[in-house]
């Protein structure tokens, strides 16, 4: 099998399976070309780190969200 023979065979599955990101799809397709062919591995240890502050800041966004959630549900029982 030839890297685009594999490249054309995971796209297509990928768009069966319902993924319509031309982007993302191809980015996926780029990881698992260099694994299969040139036995690379990806790993968390390799991805760039996410900044301390951005990541604080999504906890607090989440947080956030539950707060009202709950504040929400507890205003409409009583």
């Amino acid at each position: 099998m030839t890297r685009t023979e594999f490249r054309a065979g995971l796209y297509e599955a990928y768009i069966k399976s319902g993924f319509q990101d031309p982007a993302l799809i191809q980015g996926y397709i780029s990881i698992a070309e260099t694994f299969v062919f040139d036995q690379k591995k990806h790993s968390e240890k390799k991805q760039p780190k996410k900044s301390k502050w951005r990541l604080n800041k999504a906890i607090l966004k989440t947080s956030k969200k539950d707060k009202n959630q709950e504040n929400g549900s507890n205003a409409l029982k009583g």
